[in-house]
């Protein structure tokens, strides 16, 4: 439960977008890709007015839904290494470093918090699309990636997705930091 179906929907944006997993958003407000709710009681607002409200009544549901999901810890990352193997993603964190990461996704919440307009990485969105940064914690077990969807995989983000550099400066990295790179965001 509170993870992604991996379906695509669209809850008022117009664009069907995959479901994100609810799992370790404490502390990371506003919520939802377009950080159109700066706490999740608006979510059951949206939920009781927009989607047809709820079979039952329940007193204090908001408050109830919120505490829930803000106490979900964040998902098991399969790839995440043991501690006496850690070193070994010492290379990855310095090409996260040398690639301009931190200034979006800085340590340790590896998220800024921030939103910024949808064209400063996707010059075809409208004007006005704000978007949340989002944690880079466990990333490997969310995909696909990019607020619509469009990355299968983390390699595609920047390989596919990413032509004007936007997104970091990945392609300025030789192909073993670039390797070391995805490894290292893999274990987050």
């Amino acid at each position: 439960g509170a993870d992604s179906d991996h379906a695509l929907h669209d809850i008022g944006h117009g664009v069907p977008r995959p479901t994100l997993s609810v799992r370790g958003v404490a502390g990371t407000a506003p919520f939802l890709r377009g950080a159109s709710y700066p706490d999740l009681s608006g979510l059951d607002h949206f939920a009781a007015t927009i989607l047809g409200g709820y079979d039952r009544a329940l007193p204090n549901r908001a408050a109830a839904l919120s505490a829930y999901v803000l106490s979900l810890p964040l998902a098991e990352n399969p790839r995440r290494l043991p501690a006496d193997v850690e070193d070994t993603l010492v290379p990855g964190y310095r090409a996260f470093q040398r690639a301009g990461c931190p200034a979006c996704h800085p340590p340790p919440a590896f998220t800024d918090l921030a939103q910024i307009p949808a064209q400063v990485l996707f010059p075809e969105q409208p004007p006005g699309v704000l978007l949340d940064t989002p944690s880079l914690l466990s990333v490997s077990v969310t995909a696909p990636y990019l607020f619509d969807g469009r990355a299968p995989t983390l390699a595609s983000v920047f390989e596919a997705h990413d032509p004007g550099e936007r997104h970091g400066a990945f392609h300025r990295l030789e192909p073993s930091a670039q390797a070391d790179l995805l490894r290292f965001l893999e274990a987050l």
